[in-house]
């Protein structure tokens, strides 16, 4: 959970499940160490998780969990303000036309936003678990007017708008905004083997996780 730690995470849900404790009682429900309740109760009360009944024996009683969560989506929705304001400004001054994207879940994700981006047209080719995963973005993309064009392939081959394209697989691809290679590639639909040649070619260039080295395609 956003900002706790795992005894404060363990202690909030706890307190969800009654009515008001002490922090003594908190520790023995949440499986805290007596040296350490009082301190994660008090932290509960600091962040903003858990409410306080003043007394002798202070009582603790956690905070709804729809006021915690729309207090943490406000939270991120700043964040992701500031983060988008720093990627424009960079973009500002970057001449930088292609990247390495690596790992499964960042490739998903660069893919997912540059279909977002999309306004004119779009092309995928892509293995059927893509389409499937990417089914609501592409519907989306439809209903904005986007022309959406698809096919099943082994690797990933996403242009959008002959502007930006991504290359690769779903462990590692190559996202180019250079107009040269995405229009080559819109006009050309490269051939397994060139893909192939492509993958390798960036596996030797970029460092694998844990400096092992990549697996072969395929």
């Amino acid at each position: 959970m956003i900002g706790l730690n795992e005894y404060e995470e363990r202690g909030y849900r706890a307190l969800l499940g009654v009515d008001a404790a002490t922090a003594y009682e908190l520790g023995k429900r949440a499986g805290i160490p007596l040296s350490r309740c009082y301190e994660v109760a008090r932290s509960l009360a600091n962040k903003g998780f858990a409410l306080v009944q003043p007394g002798e024996t202070p009582r603790y009683r956690g905070v709804e969990p729809d006021e915690v969560v729309a207090r943490e989506r406000q939270a991120i929705d700043e964040l992701g303000a500031e983060l988008r304001a720093l990627r424009a400004e960079r973009d500002r001054s970057s001449a930088e036309p292609v990247w390495v994207v690596q790992g499964r879940e960042t490739v998903l994700v660069r893919a997912r936003t540059t279909i977002d981006r999309a306004e004119r047209e779009l092309a995928l080719q892509a293995p059927q678990a893509v389409f499937e995963a990417f089914a609501a973005e592409l519907a989306e993309a439809r209903r904005r007017g986007v022309a959406v064009e698809s096919q099943i392939a082994d690797g990933v081959l996403l242009i959008v708008d002959r502007r930006e394209a991504l290359l690769g697989d779903l462990e590692l691809a190559t996202h180019f905004t250079q107009p040269a290679v995405v229009a080559l590639l819109a006009e050309r639909s490269p051939s397994a083997d060139w893909l192939t040649w492509e993958q390798e070619k960036v596996r030797r260039l970029v460092p694998s996780p844990g400096g092992r080295g990549w697996p072969k395609a395929g």
